[in-house]
């Protein structure tokens, strides 16, 4: 089990590159919390760049206006503890409230809104942490690593305007489903 679980990490980046993608991964909503401990290390193996929260630290409560100002292209939203389903009614509900409303008015792209399995696969350190780290991949670069597993991740909101991270072109959103 190990040997498959160092593989499969061994398959990943490692590190973000140069153009890797901007994520926020939430571990609270109402109020938000920036997440600590093993999380932003997991979007740095990932390929991608945590902009909020810290490794190693605690979580931290922070507002919508420093989630704003570090720029995400991706929100993962990963309540403490919350399957799947769970976490998409939360998403929703951000997305029809506060949350919506700020990406309504987002100078720019805004960014894509995820939800996630955070009671499976990023609360708790165990063997998982590694399909929660392979979701992040897919989620960060679906060019490279394929659309993540739908058992530990949804999609809620599609980015404005979807761009292949490797060569910067424009892509066509699947389905056309970009709001």
């Amino acid at each position: 089990m190990v040997a498959s679980l160092r593989e499969r990490l061994a398959a990943l980046p490692g590190t973000p590159t140069n153009n890797a993608a901007r994520v926020a991964v939430l571990e609270w909503s109402d109020p938000p919390f920036a997440p600590g401990h093993w999380v932003p290390e997991m979007v740095e193996i990932a390929g991608a760049r945590s902009v909020i929260g810290d490794a190693g630290e605690k979580s931290v409560r922070t507002t919508w206006d420093a989630i704003v100002a570090s720029r995400p292209e991706i929100i993962v939203v990963a309540p403490c503890g919350f399957e799947l389903p769970t976490s998409v009614a939360l998403t929703e509900e951000l997305l029809a409230g506060e949350l919506g409303t700020i990406l309504d008015s987002w100078d720019g792209e805004a960014p894509q809104v995820w939800a996630v399995d955070a009671n499976a696969s990023y609360a708790r350190p165990g063997p998982r942490i590694v399909d929660g780290i392979e979701a992040l991949a897919a989620i960060s670069d679906p060019t490279t690593f394929g659309e993540p597993n739908p058992a530990i991740a949804k999609r809620c909101r599609w980015c404005d305007y979807p761009v292949n991270r490797k060569t910067q072109e424009p892509v066509p959103c699947p389905a056309n489903r970009c709001t």
